[in-house]
């Protein structure tokens, strides 16, 4: 993001206006290979440097930025050699620069979503996103909120991605046109509220509640698929149990499917998950919603 993304206070101190550009309070997704290679990585590194006296000493963020630093440093020297005068990033003077080993691994093939593509945290942001109906033209609403302070500012129209418009069209079709949704998914995109950041300009796909825990009780029933949540679960149960791919087309040249097929003898309405067993067996258990969070059944379904 360019130095005025939230204005002329941004990376001034005040962390709302600070771009995001650290690996901290987020989400992680990828291969479940790798990923395990990033977390034994991390805890190696608790285990070689953990200091009782040090004040980040119990988190976690902390050594895991270091993994990442230290891939982004061994990046940089892999673009310096094929170019001595690429720019890099060079932080504070008094930053401090690790030595990059030859033949140690470095290469977690961490990226981060910097943009908010894909995740959106929630502490920082509560100036720039919100829950919006997408019912005017296009799919759209008004933003009047001016973020950069331009004196040439004038409201503009944010719309709906077409990939969430493309996500929320399939669910309704794998709903049976269920009516509680609307009579089609145009109907179901106008009457429900949806998140959106105004700065990155993005849908919010995924919302992760970082900083106050408050916030789960304001946004939760407002999410759009809170009142319909039994029927969406009904639907992606049936999908499990039908064995069908993801999609109706290859992603990267392949046809995805679930891990693990929906057990038989299991009712329809029970959106348990499988485990991987316990004390190291690898042997895969079956747990049902009841024994997972049956209590909490009012609360998730209204």
């Amino acid at each position: 993001m360019d130095s005025l993304t939230f204005g002329p206070e941004t990376d001034r101190g005040n962390m709302t206006y600070n771009r995001p550009r650290w690996l901290n309070s987020g989400t992680v997704m990828g291969p479940v290979k790798e990923v395990r290679e990033l977390f034994r990585a991390t805890l190696d590194r608790i285990e070689g440097t953990y200091n009782p006296d040090f004040e980040h000493r119990e988190s976690d963020q902390y050594y895991m930025a270091d993994i990442w630093g230290e891939q982004e440093m061994e990046r940089i020297n892999v673009q310096l050699a094929e170019d001595p005068e690429a720019e890099y990033p060079r932080g504070p003077p008094d930053a401090h620069w690790p030595d990059i080993l030859p033949g140690k691994k470095y290469n977690y093939h961490i990226a981060v979503d910097y943009w908010s593509a894909l995740f959106q945290t929630w502490a920082g942001y509560s100036d720039w996103i919100g829950w919006h109906r997408f019912d005017g033209a296009g799919y759209s609403f008004v933003v009047d909120q001016n973020v950069r302070g331009d004196s040439n500012f004038r409201p503009w129209d944010l719309h709906l991605q077409g990939d969430a418009m493309m996500a929320l069209d399939r669910i309704y079709t794998s709903t049976d046109g269920d009516q509680s949704l609307g009579s089609s998914s145009s109907e179901l995109i106008g009457q429900f509220e949806f998140g959106a950041n105004i700065v990155t300009k993005t849908t919010i796909p995924i919302w992760h509640c970082t900083g106050s825990k408050e916030a789960l009780d304001q946004f939760y029933p407002r999410m759009w698929f809170f009142r319909h949540a039994g029927a969406l679960v009904q639907s992606a149960l049936a999908f499990f149990r039908a064995n069908e791919p993801y999609t109706p087309y290859p992603i990267n040249n392949r046809m995805w499917y679930p891990a693990m097929r929906y057990p038989d003898g299991v009712s329809l309405d029970d959106g348990g998950a499988w485990s991987d067993g316990s004390g190291g067996s690898g042997e895969m258990e079956w747990l049902g919603f009841d024994r997972i969070c049956g209590e909490h059944k009012e609360s998730l379904f209204g």
